[in-house]
């Protein structure tokens, strides 16, 4: 026997959509790669909300000093420009 009752409505919920995780497998060998994970994190922090980069494999190699200046993406806008900005804001963290 089947049942044949419509569902009843169920009321979901969903978590504030406050948090953003970039994940950033690739270091210089992959620029664009590096160039979209800093312009997600970028705009994430413009939108107003809290941006963490996961860096794992090569992409350890941006958490190193002077990594972002080495970033070359012809036409695109300067990782170094792009990872000082959120830093200035968000006291070097």
């Amino acid at each position: 026997m089947t049942n044949t009752a419509p569902a009843a409505a169920t009321a979901t919920t969903t978590a504030p959509d406050s948090k953003v995780l970039v994940c950033l497998t690739h270091g210089a060998e992959e620029p664009e790669n590096v160039l979209i994970a800093y312009l997600i994190g970028v705009e994430s922090l413009r939108a107003g909300k809290e941006a963490v980069m996961f860096l794992t494999k090569d992409g350890v190699f941006a958490a190193t000093l002077g990594f972002a200046e080495t970033i070359d993406v012809p036409g695109a806008p300067s990782v170094a420009a792009l990872r000082a900005a959120p830093a200035s804001r968000a006291g070097g963290r």
